[in-house]
């Protein structure tokens, strides 16, 4: 099996930390000079370890993804996975969903749960000692990144042959750009099992946030404290499939109330089972910009936290304001059944 590389990017003794526990489990080749011309792109298994800064950012990493993108790279069945250290208790996470975005669109598939990360006193483990009681923080981290290392190393996705295709939006029939490009795009998935649920108002009650021990006691149920269509129709759609496909309109940078509450549900499934054989794709639109937005938001709740599979390329998005104004967009059709053989292909 290929050796892993980790691409090392401002390392400090704790991501050194990190990055010896993870290189110690599987085979591994490190790379510290952050030089592109060490790595293929095809058929790579690439960790970026890296550390924010005192304004949450990474230079040299940002200089590299620019280097890649100025250079054309397009990697092809290769995949991602993230080691991150934060001095403080900010930037890990939203530094990680930007370079799990710039390098998506680049092509790399990351495995659902790509991410460990370390913040000051490690206390995003707080939680986690509620299952390792007699562990340190620090001994939890390290459990979490041995964890992740024999994953990333076993992975294979496997090519599915006719995938159960489960559609999720909130919007109108007869008014949403977003669904009129989703329709333009399923016109070119014949013959896919497709199941498309709109989730209606006052369908769907958001998480309040039960304590973990009766989240955990109802999710072994199969159950959620507020019960309701999601246990009835939308989890069940979930666990069946294979592809979730995420219709979203941008609401001021954000994605639909709707769909959130959708997200913070899934708490109960994916306390019961894992998700990480599942893999997301999106349709996004925006009246003018900010689509990267919604599709981060995507990729922390769904791929970093809920283990879902991250296709290359997830997210078609374009810009479309008045209703019906996607149809007119120069070159959509094509754009829109390239999208579709992006799915066919995966």
């Amino acid at each position: 099996m290929k050796k892993i590389k980790i691409l090392v990017f401002n390392e400090n003794d704790i991501l050194k930390e990190m990055i010896n526990t993870f290189s110690n489990e599987v085979e591994c080749e490190i790379i510290y000079d952050s030089c592109y011309e060490k790595i293929s792109f095809s058929d790579e298994k690439l960790v970026l370890a890296f550390s924010t800064d005192s304004i949450g950012s990474n230079i040299n990493l940002m200089k590299f993804i620019k280097k890649l993108k100025d250079n054309n790279v397009f990697f092809n069945n290769s995949y991602g996975a993230l080691l991150v250290n934060s001095k403080s208790d900010l930037y890990s996470k939203t530094l990680s969903q930007q370079v799990v975005f710039l390098m998506n669109r680049m092509g790399l598939v990351f495995i659902g749960q790509p991410m460990i990360e370390t913040i000051k006193d490690y206390l995003n483990y707080e939680t986690w000692q509620k299952v390792y009681i007699d562990k340190t923080l620090k001994e939890i981290c390290d459990i979490q990144i041995i964890n992740l290392a024999k994953r990333f190393y076993k992975f294979k996705k496997n090519k599915i042959k006719n995938p159960k295709i489960l559609v999720l939006h909130a919007s109108s029939h007869h008014t949403s750009n977003t669904l009129m490009l989703w329709n333009m795009i399923k016109k070119h998935l014949e013959g896919y099992i497709i199941n498309e649920i709109e989730i209606d108002d006052g369908q769907i009650t958001d998480c309040n946030g039960c304590p973990f021990e009766m989240c955990l006691h109802f999710a072994e149920k199969n159950s959620c404290y507020y019960g309701g269509v999601i246990l009835e129709n939308i989890l069940p759609a979930i666990e069946e499939s294979d592809y979730i496909v995420w219709i979203c309109p941008n609401y001021n940078d954000s994605i639909s109330a709707k769909l959130m509450a959708v997200i913070n549900r899934m708490t109960v499934l994916y306390r019961r089972m894992s998700l990480h054989e599942k893999t997301i794709f999106s349709v996004i639109i925006s009246g003018n910009s900010g689509s990267d937005s919604v599709a981060k938001q995507l990729i922390s709740g769904l791929n970093l936290n809920k283990g879902m599979i991250l296709a290359p390329e997830f997210a078609i998005m374009e810009i479309a304001n008045d209703s019906g104004k996607i149809i007119k967009v120069a070159g959509i059709e094509k754009r829109a059944a390239d999208f579709a053989n992006k799915i066919k292909r995966y």
